[in-house]
């Protein structure tokens, strides 16, 4: 799948001279023959923007004996998930609420949203989706609660219920419709939401620009993505490398009651070390149609640091401190 074509490609049949690809609807299954080729690749150019084709390919060995039409395989043109949709989004009119999205590979990415309840306390969502296209669909999104705040922190008090589902679908780099389905009470809706954020380096297309520094400090995008304490299985933080000397920080935890709390700040970089002065932390929306940006309080939390001693892939990677 690229922006402008569907690229189809099929395995050679022995005594074939010719082969006939078809373009069918996902919802019908109606085929129509779109191009002959003699090699086993063609592009499709002419199908409708974002929307998902089967196609299927006949082996002919004259113009009118084939073969009957080969398994199905879905692709579309248009816009497409990549990297480089990593990053905050939110819906402006829902100013105090919001989503970060990590694409994690071509197929996958997480998702956290973090929003409130519909008395106004704070509330947040996690899970893990699947990506076709301009879509990401998250079959289910968690819950969680239960945890305790700080040293009484238990990972096996924590409770993770399914939530709902919600949907991405992408219109382009820097807006999508996210959808989603939750329990009673929460309802379904749809947020019209616009890019907040970009990972350092990180372009829409997911192509990469090196991180050069220039003295001041060093964390590069890699620093971005998901951490936590693995004694604190349940709780976490979101990093976003901004730039050299900036980065977003999210912490998804709880209060003392175990009730869900999230926490964020613009954190500022000095050598491998973030600074957080002002974390912040939130009260007053309300979920879904009623949310109103001028009932979100917004009061100073604490301060913090993240010191990073490595990358992390073979154990810790520093230590954070509040």
């Amino acid at each position: 799948t690229y922006p402008d074509h569907v690229q189809v490609t099929w395995n050679a049949s022995a005594d074939a001279g010719i082969y006939r690809l078809h373009r069918c609807s996902v919802i019908s299954d109606k085929c129509t023959p779109i191009t002959y080729q003699t090699g086993t690749s063609a592009k499709d150019t002419d199908g409708k923007n974002n929307t998902v084709y089967n196609y299927r390919v006949m082996a002919c060995r004259q113009w009118d004996s084939c073969s009957i039409l080969s398994e199905a395989d879905e692709g579309h043109r248009g816009f497409v998930v990549t990297a480089g949709e990593s990053g905050a989004w939110y819906d402006p009119s829902h100013d105090g609420e919001g989503f970060f999205l990590q694409v994690l590979s071509d197929t996958q990415a997480v998702v956290y949203w973090f929003t409130y309840d519909t008395n106004g306390n704070q509330l947040w969502m996690t899970g893990v989706g699947d990506i076709k296209g301009a879509k990401i669909k998250f079959p289910e999104l968690v819950s969680p609660h239960g945890g305790k705040f700080g040293p009484d922190f238990d990972p096996s008090e924590v409770s993770q219920p399914v939530w709902g589902s919600l949907d991405f679908e992408f219109s382009d780099c820097n807006s999508a419709v996210v959808r989603y389905d939750g329990p009673k009470g929460f309802r379904d809706g749809e947020l019209n939401v616009v890019r907040t954020t970009s990972i350092w380096g990180l372009g829409c297309g997911g192509e990469y620009s090196p991180n050069v520094s220039t003295g001041t400090g060093f964390l590069n995008a890699g620093f971005s993505g998901s951490w936590f304490d693995i004694d604190h299985a349940g709780e976490g933080f979101v990093i976003e490398i901004l730039n050299e000397t900036t980065a977003d920080v999210m912490w998804f935890t709880y209060d003392t009651q175990g009730n869900p709390v999230w926490i964020a700040a613009l954190g500022y970089i000095v050598g491998t070390t973030i600074f957080i002065d002002d974390f912040q932390i939130t009260s007053g929306g309300v979920f879904g149609p009623d949310f109103n940006s001028e009932d979100v309080v917004r009061e100073h939390w604490g301060q913090a640091a993240f010191n990073f001693t490595s990358c992390g892939n073979d154990g810790v990677a520093g230590v954070m401190q509040y």
